[in-house]
């Protein structure tokens, strides 16, 4: 006699360790059955598509919202967006903002995080690497990470802005812009790294204003 066993939890980084096949449920139905980091991946595409399209709506974000991020990918030298890039790339991020209402002092800032376990694994903000006394018109700006220390796996970013000295969140988005993947290179594939979680890392960041 055969035996199931549900388990709730919001582990990503935990089913990974307990289960080797799972499977996706929607609405009762099988959606997708294999490995479970694969079964993983496929939930979070889904939620992180469902949750992109409630950004469209910029209003109904949190954050007071006198600025709102419109877009955020990741970009090559060149400026054009891109989804992949290998262990030990430099990463770099473009950033479109509207302003609604001029404020004072900005300070934007951006993380990076694991699309597997949801946790914040690189972060920057501009606080004390550009001043802008009152932000008026719309405008852009990039953030440039120096050669990471990330694992190969897919990540999604995570934006922000508040005045400073204000702790109050103009606006606030959640997987802002795509996703993208790093990939492992020939020398990488030789000493694989883990599947459990990406390590906090640092790496020296640079901030550009740009102003349309």
């Amino acid at each position: 006699m055969g035996m199931s066993v549900v388990l709730v939890t919001h582990s990503m980084q935990g089913l990974l360790g307990i289960a080797k096949e799972t499977i996706l449920l929607n609405k009762g139905k099988i959606k997708y059955y294999g490995p479970t980091k694969d079964t993983i991946s496929k939930y979070i595409d889904d939620t992180n598509r469902v949750a992109r399209l409630g950004h469209i709506n910029t209003a109904t974000r949190r954050g007071s919202g006198e600025v709102r991020i419109i877009k955020a990918c990741v970009v090559n030298e060149k400026g054009n967006e891109i989804t992949e890039l290998l262990v030990g790339d430099s990463i770099r991020i473009r950033c479109s903002f509207k302003v609604n209402k001029p404020i004072k002092n900005p300070v934007f800032s951006f993380s990076i995080c694991d699309a597997i376990s949801r946790q914040i694994v690189l972060s920057a903000n501009s606080d004390n690497l550009f001043h802008t006394e009152k932000l008026e018109k719309d405008g852009e700006y990039e953030i440039f990470f120096e050669k990471p220390e990330l694992y190969p796996r897919r990540y999604y970013l995570y934006g922000g802005i508040i005045e400073k000295g204000d702790i109050t969140p103009i606006d606030v988005w959640d997987d802002a812009g795509e996703q993208f993947i790093i990939k492992h290179t020939e020398k990488t594939k030789e000493n694989q790294y883990s599947l459990l979680g990406s390590p906090i890392t640092f790496s020296p960041y640079k901030f550009k204003l740009i102003e349309k």
